[in-house]
């Protein structure tokens, strides 16, 4: 699998899901961490695509705490909800300091710039 989307914006989340499947790209989209982890389609993907906060029992930077651990070679991007500027640059969410692999991009952003980010985070150093 290439990507797994994980966002409680059931619109979003199809909005980016389709995007990256015209791509070529194989995706697999999920509510929140809990259905991920629980779907027997949970496979490793390349990238990790999710809330930095997230709704559920797990927040989005524990759900990428936990793949990072089980898989070699992921890369994550943190879609963040917040008035701060968007920098593809941020390295820190709430006191969890980001790896190389790790990236922030902040909504709203534009589907290019996902766009943009997807291919920029596939490309880069992984864990």
């Amino acid at each position: 699998m290439d990507v797994m989307i994980v966002d409680g914006d059931a619109a979003l989340r199809g909005l980016l899901a389709d995007a990256l499947q015209e791509f070529g790209m194989t995706v697999s989209a999920f509510a929140g961490a809990d259905e991920a982890l629980s779907s027997p389609d949970f496979l490793p993907p390349r990238l990790l695509v999710c809330e930095s906060a997230g709704e559920g029992a797990i927040d989005g930077v524990t759900l990428a705490t936990l793949a990072l651990r089980r898989w070699q070679g992921l890369r994550v991007i943190y879609l963040q909800a917040d008035d701060a500027p968007p920098s593809w640059a941020a390295r820190e969410i709430g006191g969890h300091v980001l790896r190389s692999c790790e990236h922030i991009l902040h909504k709203p952003f534009r589907l290019r710039e996902f766009l943009a980010a997807v291919l920029a985070a596939l490309s880069a150093p992984a864990a």
